[in-house]
């Protein structure tokens, strides 16, 4: 053969590769690159419950630690349950967002519930969710601080109360929480394990054995002096950024119908429109737009939920 023929026939085999390799790309990679976006953005905690933006997710497994607060006074609303930010409908909590960092694995929010401000924190780290609870203000006798557990999702697994702990076996893993004072013996009618503490001082949780309020304190303050720090690079626009990312990381929720997270309109949209999400036109694509700032997974995931929600 040829040098000539050598160099065409080393050309037609390259081109049969190209036509075969574009093929498989075009035909595949689309699908595998979906299935693993949407796999990283279900992995660690995160507070993907659309019920209650108090509700921290661990998936894969869809264990929920939920909290919520039980006023001790006589004569007002109660047991708080789920909370979420509302301003269509007049609801007896006020959650006021402060931060959430872009990875998730730091958040800040202002709770008032019956006369009682109370600032949460939460923080993620090698998989074990860390929670710093703090009251600001309380009126009459204490309030109630309560962990309610729970599987989201028709989720397989077990929940069980040992001691001052919950023992969640998820097919995958267990994963046990505790707090870092003794519990009390109130009473709800729940339909899960709880835990319940008076709420008279700092509380501090974590799913990560053998830690106290202080480890857990230095883990919140870690990843809080690493959110300022990547706001800071956005110089005199920070105080914008941060508000975008509170408003995308806080609305962001699960959709298990479809297994995908996205970012719905507002939590109680997806409420009142039946649950558990609602998608609507360009919002979900400005949203996509907000996201791409610093979570393009995220991005992606919201465009193409609305793109594939395109109807006559």
């Amino acid at each position: 053969m040829t040098s000539l023929k050598i160099m065409q026939f080393k050309k037609v085999l390259f081109f049969l590769f190209f036509i075969c390799y574009n093929i498989n790309v075009f035909s595949q990679l689309p699908q595998q690159q979906y299935i693993a976006m949407q796999g990283r953005l279900t992995n660690g905690w995160h507070t993907y419950n659309h019920n209650s933006i108090l509700s921290y997710v661990y998936m894969p497994g869809n264990l929920s630690f939920k909290l919520s607060l039980k006023n001790s006074n006589i004569g007002l609303y109660g047991y708080m349950g789920d909370a979420y930010i509302s301003s269509k409908v007049a609801r007896p909590e006020k959650v006021y967002p402060v931060a959430y960092s872009a990875n998730a694995d730091y958040s800040e929010m202002l709770l008032t519930y019956e006369g009682a401000e109370v600032i949460i924190q939460s923080a993620n780290i090698d998989d074990e969710l860390y929670l710093l609870v703090k009251p600001i203000k309380t009126v009459g006798l204490k309030p109630l601080l309560v962990v309610e557990s729970g599987l989201l999702w028709n989720a397989s697994g077990t929940l069980q109360r040992v001691g001052d702990e919950i023992i969640a076996e998820l097919p995958s893993k267990k994963i046990a929480i505790k707090g870092t004072k003794e519990t009390n013996q109130t009473f709800l009618t729940l339909n899960a394990p709880y835990l319940s503490y008076e709420l008279d001082g700092e509380i501090g949780f974590s799913t990560k054995r053998n830690v106290t309020i202080d480890d857990i304190r230095k883990v919140i303050q870690e990843r809080k002096t690493n959110h300022q720090q990547n706001l800071s690079k956005f110089k005199d626009q920070a105080q914008l950024v941060n508000i975008i990312q509170n408003a995308i990381g806080f609305n962001t929720t699960y959709d298990p119908l479809n297994k995908r997270v996205i970012t719905p309109v507002s939590r109680y949209w997806s409420e009142v429109f039946g649950g558990p999400y609602v998608l609507f036109d360009w919002d979900t694509y400005f949203g996509a737009y907000m996201a791409s700032l610093f979570n393009k997974d995220l991005a992606y995931s919201n465009a193409i939920a609305i793109t594939k929600s395109l109807t006559p």
